[in-house]
Parts: C-alpha cells; structure tokens; sequence
C-alpha cells in the first residue's frame, strides 16, 4: 500500500523534493521500485529506501511553469513481482510575477526620440511568455517589442511637450502575473505645463496599466484557446 502523502502548493520556478510518500508491503522479502509522475507530462524514477515492511520514495522535480494547476502527482510503487500500487497528491503552483528594471532616467530635446535605456525583466516561471504596454505621458500608451530570451524591452518615443514625465513601464505574463516601473523623462527645460505630484502620477499610470494589461492579457488567453501563438506582442 501507497501514501503519497497530503497536498502541496508550491511557486513555480521551484523543486519539489518528494520526502512525504511511504509504503507499506507485508511481504519482507520483497523489493521494490517506484515511478513519479509528475503531473505535467513528465515521469522520473524515484529512490526507494525500505527495511522490514515498510519504506518510503524519494524524488525531486522542477516545475517550469504554473500552466494546468492544480496538478496531480501520482506515486507508484512496484515490487519484484511486478505488482503495483499508486496514491497521489494534489499539488498547486502558483504563478509569481516578472520582475522588471527600468533603466537610467533620460534628459532629451522636444522633438527627439527617446528610446529605452536597458529595460530587463526576468521570470521565475522560464515557460513564461510576456507582453509590454509603456504608458508614455502625454495620453498614449504603447505595446512594445519583448526579447524572450534575452529578457530585454525595446522601444521609443517622441514628446511634444517640454516637460518631466515618468513613463511607466508594465510588464505581463501569460498567465496574469504583472510588473510596473518608471523612469523620469527629461524633456528640454522639463518645465511642466502641469505639475503633478510624483506619486499622484504613479497611482494614475498604475490604475491605466492595469486596465490596458487586463486587455493584453485577455487577448492572450483568447489566444490560447484558439490554438494561435502567445508569444507575439
């Protein structure tokens, strides 16, 4: 008989050290062996420990991703008579946000482009894919071009206006998870028309954000369903 023992959540990007599963089998001369399946799409031989009538599994694994949880890991355990017995587990990942640097604040002329200073974002969840919206000032908000594997943002804007503006930049993944940062933006004098106080901005930018990457995400996941590719920005 198989205890896979009780159920586990856990954060993506993480292992999973199976130290829980005991087994029980009456027959003292047995020896056994033990298969994890790990719930999303992968298997790995465990290490059986046993003395007498009893033992328990052993095994690690990493989860990539949060995509299908909850999952269900099953843990078998089989003897040199090749008979079998399984348990499972629920076992819950959680998705964790991207993390996101903005780069070094700009000064440039009205009228020249301003492009992104060394913008990275990084993920926990390495099957993680991401969109960006850069909330610019000015009354526009762009989506912006996304290096996957080099976790890098690029894009760039013209203002029309001299003044200081704080573009913020958001950062999405496919399963909900966001980021958000800002940068100070120098326009020539950078003297303001309207003067606004730095954290009125940033809740007003954050607010904006978060609707802008509800549709973003909201798109994705439309995506997703009909089988179209998830990874364009």
């Amino acid at each position: 008989m198989v205890e896979a023992g009780p159920n586990v959540t856990m954060n993506e990007g993480t292992n999973l050290t199976l130290t829980q599963s005991t087994f029980i089998d009456p027959n003292t001369s047995d020896t056994h062996t033990a298969i994890v399946d790990w719930g999303d799409g992968r298997t790995s031989t465990a290490i059986v420990t046993e003395s007498a009538t009893s033992g328990s599994v052993v095994a690690s694994h990493l989860y990539k991703d949060d995509e299908d949880s909850p999952l269900t890991v099953k843990v078998t355990v089989i003897d040199n008579f090749t008979a079998a017995h399984t348990d499972s587990f629920q076992l819950v990942v959680n998705n964790v946000n991207p993390t996101l640097t903005v780069g070094a604040d700009q000064n440039v002329n009205k009228g020249e482009t301003l492009t992104l200073a060394s913008a990275t974002f990084g993920d926990v969840g390495i099957l993680d894919t991401h969109s960006t919206v850069v909330i610019w000032g000015e009354g526009v908000h762009e989506t912006e071009a996304v290096n996957q594997s080099a976790g890098t943002i690029s894009g760039s804007h013209v203002y029309n206006a001299e003044r200081v503006f704080y573009p913020t930049i958001v950062v999405v993944d496919d399963h909900g998870g966001l980021v958000a940062g800002s940068f100070k933006a120098t326009i020539g004098t950078g003297n303001p028309l309207i003067t606004l106080p730095y954290a009125t901005f940033g809740a007003m930018a954050l607010l904006t954000a978060a609707f802008i990457i509800l549709v973003v995400w909201r798109r994705r996941q439309s995506a997703r369903s009909d089988g179209r590719p998830t990874n364009q920005v």
